[in-house]
């Protein structure tokens, strides 16, 4: 079944089940419903994956008995019925519940970077490492690969401005017997070419960690047809598993 989001649900309600929002006529008897819709909607609700689901546990056994209700009811012979005062109350439930359920959030096991100070910046990191996750587990060869890049490339970024001094760089550079000037290039203009050497001689990455993440950094170009067609590559299981991998190293060397 395809991936469904609360977001795609909560207006199928709405269009559906429209009494739900107005509420019915003064006078108006119970809404009469077609059994395919609420067939689609109990579908809907079990195709959202867990970690979307961010219940109480009081909630989620409102969700789950909801579900339950509507699944057992939409079995009933003929394509149109009236709809029970039980099963109204369940499509209420769901809307109702499903309006506080995120639409993005990790996957379950996804690695976090618990040393990132800032809250925004470490919850978009955990979110993007999960939809490597997410397109490695969907066969999506190219998404996993070049967004595992770009997550590497954040990472780095913020290791290098949070974990080492504008004298600690300025060492670093002559140690590669180059020269910065981070007033009139600051690091957030840096290519992930450029940064993975330098965390490597601030000490940041390791040697291994640096072989990985250049290999990662290459696949990621294959995001250019140019590139793909000079270099007779394209993005594959594969480079797939080493931008995750590419990701994984460099959290552990950071921590």
């Amino acid at each position: 079944m395809r991936r469904v989001v609360p977001g795609q649900v909560v207006p199928f309600i709405a269009a559906r089940f429209g009494w739900v929002i107005h509420g019915l006529a003064p006078g108006q008897g119970p809404p009469i419903q077609n059994l395919g819709e609420l067939r689609a909607l109990v579908h809907l609700v079990e195709g959202i994956p867990d970690e979307l689901l961010r219940l109480s546990a009081e909630d989620y056994a409102g969700l789950i008995v909801a579900v339950s209700a509507l699944d057992i009811g939409s079995r009933d012979q003929g394509p149109d019925r009236t709809l029970g005062g039980w099963e109204r109350d369940a499509i209420q439930t769901l809307h109702r519940l499903l309006q506080n359920c995120p639409d993005d959030s990790p996957a379950i096991g996804t690695a976090e970077p618990g040393f990132i100070t800032d809250p925004d910046l470490r919850a978009d990191l955990h979110r993007d490492i999960g939809e490597v996750n997410r397109a490695l587990q969907n066969g999506e060869w190219k998404a996993a690969t070049v967004l595992a890049g770009s997550v590497v490339e954040a990472l780095l970024l913020w290791a290098l401005q949070n974990l080492r001094t504008e004298g600690d760089l300025q060492t670093v550079a002559t140690g590669l017997g180059s020269r910065i000037d981070l007033t009139r290039r600051p690091l957030h203009d840096w290519v992930l070419g450029e940064m993975i050497p330098f965390a490597r001689a601030a000490g940041l990455i390791s040697e291994p960690t640096k072989a990985i993440a250049d290999q990662c950094r290459n696949f990621r170009n294959l995001i250019h047809p140019g590139k793909a067609m000079r270099e007779a590559m394209k993005c594959n299981r594969s480079t797939a598993l080493i931008g995750a991998g590419a990701i994984e190293a460099v959290i552990v060397d950071l921590k």
